[in-house]
C-alpha cells in the first residue's frame, strides 16, 4: 500500500511542475538549451511602441512562446504578452510608456515544463520631437506637432512664461500623424509653447520640448500729403516675411511687420492687384502715381514722395483740299493710329513695376489707338483729331501708319487709306504734331502727311522713366 503511495505523490510533485509559471522555473527541461537576452527594437516616429524579438529554436514541441513584460526587476508586476512565429523570430510588439525602465524575457512551454530566458532591461525612449511654430503674425502663430500615432490627443499649451505657468491651451487638429493649431496671440510678445500628449492608456500626460517664438510687432503708417486726400490709392507693405496690400481714401494704416519693411503706392486704385511688379497701364489712363518709402516699427511715421506720369498728346491736324474746285460726298468716319505690317510699335497696355520705376510694354501687332469722327471733305476748316497716351512709343520709319477711314455718303461705301508717319519718338510732357492734308478730287481722294513738329506740354510728368520692350 505504501508503495502506490509514494507513485500517486510521485505523480502529482509532476503535474505540479507542468503548471507552474515561468518565472518559477530556474532549470530547462528536456535538453532545451539556455536562452540569451530579448532583443527590443524601439519605433523611431512612433515612440511609444516597441517590438521584442528573439530567433526562434526550431523546436516542433514547443507549444507556446509569450514574452513576460514588468516595470519591476523582480518581474512582480509583470504581463504576458503572446508572441508569434513571424520571420523565424518570435515576435511580439506592445504599446508602453515613455522614458520608462522595462524587464522582459522570453517563456516557452514544452509538453513537460517551461524554459525562460534572462531577464532582458531597457528603456523607452524620451519625447524629443519638437514643435514647429510658422507664420508668425502680431496676432497668431501657427504651430504643427508631428507624433507618430493618431490615437493620441494632443493639446498646444503656451505661456509667456518659460516656466510654462499661466499657460493657455488651444486643442489640435489631426491631419495623418500631424497636429495642428493656430493661436490668438498678442503682439510684440515672447511666447513658450509644448504640445502636451494624452495617451490611450495610461494617466500620466507627457510634453515635448519647450519652443520660444516672439510675436511681430504693429507698425501705424502714417502717410501724409495731399496725394492721398483725393481719390483712392493702393499699396503694399513688403518685408521679408510679410506682404499686405490694399487701399485706402485716408492717410494711414496699421499692420504688423518685423524690421523694415517698404512701401509701395500707386494711384489712381481701380482694384487690387496682385503683383505690386505688374500694375497694368493703359494707354488712355489720364495719369498714373507711384510712390516709395521704408517704415519700420520705430520709424513709421514717414512721407511718401510720389512721382507723376502724365500722358503726352500726339496732334492729327487735318486739313481737306478739293483738286479744281471739284466737290465730293466722301466724309472721315475714323482716324486710327496702328502698327504697319510686322511692327510693334504701338501699344495699348504695359505693366509698371513699383520696385523699381519701370515700365514693361505688352506688344502686339493688332494694337490701334482709334477715334470717331465725322468730318466732310468739303469742309475747308482743319480739323484737330489728338490722342493721349500714358504709354511711350518709339518707332522706326515705316513702323507706325494713321489709316484714314471714308465713307461715301451717295453709295455708302467704306475706304481705308493709310499714310505712314517718319520715325520719331513719343515722350512724357510733350505734344507731337503732324499736319495730315486730304487732296480730294470728284472721285479720288490722296493723303500726305508732314514731318513732327514738337512742342512742351504744361500737363507733361516725369520723363526719366526706363521703357522695356
Amino acid at each position: 500500500m505504501k508503495k502506490y503511495i509514494f507513485i500517486l505523490l510521485a505523480c502529482l510533485v509532476s503535474a505540479g511542475a507542468m503548471l507552474t509559471s515561468c518565472q518559477d522555473v530556474q532549470e530547462p527541461y528536456n535538453n532545451v538549451p539556455t536562452l540569451g537576452g530579448v532583443t527590443v527594437k524601439q519605433n523611431v516616429k512612433q515612440v511609444l511602441n516597441v517590438t521584442l524579438q528573439y530567433p526562434s529554436l526550431n523546436d516542433n514541441g514547443i507549444e507556446r512562446a509569450y514574452y513576460l513584460l514588468s516595470t519591476s526587476s523582480d518581474m512582480s508586476d509583470s504581463k504576458e504578452l503572446n508572441a508569434s512565429m513571424s520571420s523565424g523570430y518570435y515576435t511580439s510588439s506592445t504599446d508602453l510608456l515613455p522614458a520608462t525602465t522595462y524587464y522582459v524575457q522570453l517563456c516557452l512551454r514544452k509538453p513537460h515544463g517551461f524554459v525562460q530566458s534572462p531577464v532582458t532591461e531597457f528603456k523607452t525612449n524620451e519625447i524629443t520631437n519638437e514643435i514647429t511654430v510658422s507664420e508668425i503674425t502680431s496676432y497668431s502663430a501657427y504651430v504643427s506637432y508631428y507624433w507618430g500615432r493618431s490615437d493620441c490627443e494632443v493639446t498646444f499649451e503656451y505661456s509667456t512664461n518659460a516656466d510654462m505657468s499661466n499657460a493657455q491651451q488651444m486643442a489640435g487638429s489631426r491631419y495623418g500623424n500631424n497636429y495642428n493649431a493656430t493661436l490668438k496671440l498678442n503682439d510684440n510678445t515672447k511666447y513658450y509653447v509644448r504640445a502636451k500628449v494624452t495617451l490611450p492608456y495610461g494617466t500620466t500626460p507627457y510634453y515635448s520640448p519647450v519652443k520660444e517664438f516672439t510675436t511681430q510687432a504693429n507698425a501705424y503708417v502714417d502717410l501724409t500729403g495731399s496725394e492721398f486726400y483725393s481719390n483712392y490709392a493702393g499699396f503694399w507693405i513688403v518685408s521679408d516675411n510679410y506682404t499686405y496690400a490694399s487701399n485706402w481714401s485716408g492717410t494711414s494704416w496699421s499692420g504688423n511687420i518685423s524690421g523694415e519693411a517698404d512701401v509701395y503706392v500707386y494711384k489712381p486704385y481701380n482694384k487690387s492687384y496682385t503683383n505690386y511688379k505688374a500694375i497694368p497701364i493703359y494707354y488712355t489712363d489720364k495719369y498714373f502715381e507711384y510712390g516709395h518709402a521704408k517704415i519700420s516699427p520705430t520709424n513709421n511715421k514717414v512721407s511718401c514722395p510720389m512721382t507723376t506720369l502724365l500722358p503726352y498728346q500726339v496732334n492729327l491736324n487735318i486739313s481737306c483740299k478739293s483738286t479744281n474746285g471739284a466737290t465730293s460726298s466722301k466724309y472721315i468716319t475714323q482716324v486710327e493710329i496702328a502698327n504697319a505690317e510686322k511692327a510693334e510699335a504701338i501699344c495699348t497696355n504695359a505693366t509698371f513695376d513699383l520696385t523699381n520705376g519701370t515700365m514693361t510694354l505688352i506688344k502686339n501687332n493688332a494694337a490701334t489707338w482709334s477715334k470717331s469722327t465725322k468730318i466732310a471733305l468739303n469742309y475747308e476748316k482743319n480739323s484737330l483729331v489728338y490722342f493721349n497716351s500714358l504709354i511711350p512709343v518709339k518707332f522706326g520709319e515705316n513702323e507706325v501708319k494713321v489709316n484714314i477711314t471714308l465713307n461715301n455718303s451717295t453709295n455708302m461705301k467704306t475706304e481705308v487709306i493709310p499714310v505712314t508717319l517718319p520715325s520719331t519718338s513719343w515722350e512724357y510732357g510733350k505734344k507731337y504734331n503732324y499736319d495730315i492734308t486730304v487732296n480730294y478730287t470728284r472721285t479720288d481722294v490722296s493723303i500726305s502727311v508732314s514731318d513732327v513738329y514738337v512742342q512742351p506740354w504744361s500737363n507733361g510728368g516725369n520723363t526719366d522713366i526706363d521703357i522695356y520692350d
